[in-house]
């Protein structure tokens, strides 16, 4: 074995990390100089424009109508003095094309119906395939995913701050709990940003260890997404509401934890064996398209069609799902995001662990604590359990440990972190 390679094993992970963090650094360091000096001109800019009684531009790249995180955000610009802001709806690069148009279709609907057609504007023609390089016209710019390799060259982040436009970020999911988030604070990109507000403490000494940059462009500001739940209007209902919502991951990837190709058949007899439950069925908007690699297109409509024939199912499809959270009562799932968000309203959750999959080597430690929140469903009579004790007769012994825990290490800033991150802005802007 040779000399180098025997001292690495003998190197803690820490400082195995913390020196490949920084043979990166060593090599983005110029180009990474350049663009915080362009950021830099820019925010000047800005704030002479906020001297002269002008608005600051700023534009909301927007691919996903289901990642919603910085809506609470552009309508808080919406009502400030300072800011002008506007969605540009984002081709995605996911997918069929007919998977694509559909997406672009719905994303520009969906923000059109809620915020007018003057404030969103198309990132290309779905006739021509022509798009739009809006830079020339912003002072500042959001992401709503970092991976530049779903879109165009127009659309990329990176496309945006070689142009010397500040690009901020805030995570699309809730950041800190499983390994995608260590892989984002690994993406060369990360470092790039002017800013990456994030949901707690823990994701920021997690940047520390993996970003080349040491995490120094991150803030703690909370989870922006979640602050309008005081704001729903609730609708009052006699019967239970249980929402099941299945994860895209279903394919055989070291990343791969949903089970829904596992227990698709047996789901089948939920909605009939439970008539006095209403169930709300709500997929990831990519399930279904990763579920065509192993199923034909008639089997899962097949299976789709079964299964919302009965009278005590709902199909949800649209893009903000806080008011659907609010009004469940409880949540049966195998996504990401969730294992955070659900714990905001302290209601009965239970996960859905599928066979052969580590968690210990796929979740982090702020994931496995909220997943001691949930009600394991590891076999079919765990979904009968969960179900009619838990939800049905209302016996939730994990609910009080579970409200403590989420408000100390989950629910920082809540409601107000979408002020934390616009007064950062501000700050940074007016100096």
């Amino acid at each position: 074995m040779a000399l180098k390679e025997f001292l690495y094993k003998l190197t803690p992970p820490y400082l195995r990390h913390v020196h490949r963090a920084h043979k990166v650094y060593t090599k983005i360091a110029p180009e990474l100089r350049n663009t915080e000096d362009k950021y830099q001109l820019a925010l000047e800019r800005s704030k002479a424009k906020i001297n002269r009684g002008e608005k600051v531009s700023v534009a909301f790249l927007h691919m996903y109508a289901t990642e919603i995180q910085d809506l609470n955000l552009f309508e808080t610009m919406l009502r400030s003095p300072y800011f002008d802001p506007y969605f540009i709806v984002v081709p995605v690069l996911f997918g069929d094309q007919e998977h694509q148009a559909f997406n672009y279709k719905r994303t520009q609907k969906e923000l059109t119906d809620k915020y007018g057609e003057a404030r969103v504007l198309g990132g290309f023609d779905p006739q021509t395939g022509v798009c739009t390089d809006y830079t020339a016209r912003f002072d500042l710019a959001s992401t709503n995913t970092p991976y530049d390799g779903l879109t165009v060259e127009y659309f990329k982040s990176r496309y945006w701050s070689s142009k010397g436009i500040p690009v901020f970020y805030i995570p699309y999911f809730y950041m800190g709990l499983c390994r995608v988030t260590r892989e984002n604070l690994q993406r060369v990109d990360f470092n790039f940003f002017w800013k990456v507000f994030v949901p707690n403490r823990y994701t920021k000494s997690l940047a520390r260890e993996y970003m080349a940059n040491r995490g120094k462009n991150l803030i703690v500001t909370g989870y922006p997404k979640l602050d309008s739940i005081p704001r729903i209007n609730m609708h009052p209902h006699t019967r239970k509401r249980i929402i099941i919502a299945p994860h895209h991951l279903i394919g055989d990837g070291a990343l791969d934890r949903g089970g829904f190709r596992e227990y698709a058949s047996f789901l089948q007899s939920i909605p009939p064996n439970y008539p006095g439950v209403d169930f709300i069925f709500r997929p990831h908007p990519q399930m279904f398209v990763t579920l065509k690699k192993y199923w034909s297109t008639k089997d899962i409509e097949d299976w789709l069609k079964q299964f919302v024939s009965n009278e005590n199912v709902t199909y949800s499809t649209e893009g903000d799902y806080l008011e659907l959270l609010a009004d469940s009562d409880a949540l049966i799932h195998d996504c990401g995001s969730f294992v955070a968000e659900y714990l905001y309203f302290n209601k009965p959750c239970a996960y859905i662990y599928r066979g052969g999959v580590d968690y210990e080597a796929m979740q982090l430690k702020l994931g496995m604590r909220c997943l001691d929140e949930y009600y394991p469903i590891k076999e079919e009579p765990d979904w009968s359990h969960f179900i009619e004790n838990v939800v049905m007769e209302g016996k939730d012994p994990q609910k009080s440990h579970r409200e403590k825990f989420a408000k100390k290490y989950i629910m920082i800033n809540y409601p107000n972190a979408t002020q934390a991150i616009y007064d950062s802005i501000v700050g940074e802007i007016r100096g």
